[in-house]
């Protein structure tokens, strides 16, 4: 996403770019190694959003993490395919085996 403005100079108009760069971690919550990670990007300026995954073995921590970091851009990372479903197993029965975690992708 780049901002332009136009700046006068002896008559003549110049085009100036802004440009941001939007850094984005994937896997918030996943992992508590991967979660700390983020977190340390986040502080130093590196990071500036992250997809929360609300199945992750983290994510408690860093959903609280999260609202006292309001600058911090969060999004879903919506996951089919790894560990156990945030909704109950037996509603969503054509996605996980008989362990109530969702199938391995292949």
């Amino acid at each position: 996403m780049a901002a332009v403005r136009f700046v006068v100079r002896r008559g003549w108009q110049h085009r100036k770019r802004m440009k941001k760069l939007i850094v984005t971690a994937d896997d918030f919550g996943l992992t508590d190694v991967v979660s700390h990670a983020i977190i340390e990007g986040y502080k130093k300026g590196i990071i500036t959003s992250a997809s929360l995954m609300a199945n992750g073995a983290g994510f408690e921590s860093v959903a609280a993490f999260a609202r006292q970091a309001p600058k911090l851009g969060v999004g879903v990372h919506l996951n089919l395919t790894e560990g156990r479903p945030v909704s109950q197993a037996a509603s969503i029965p054509s996605l996980v085996n008989s362990q109530g975690l969702f199938f391995e992708a292949r």
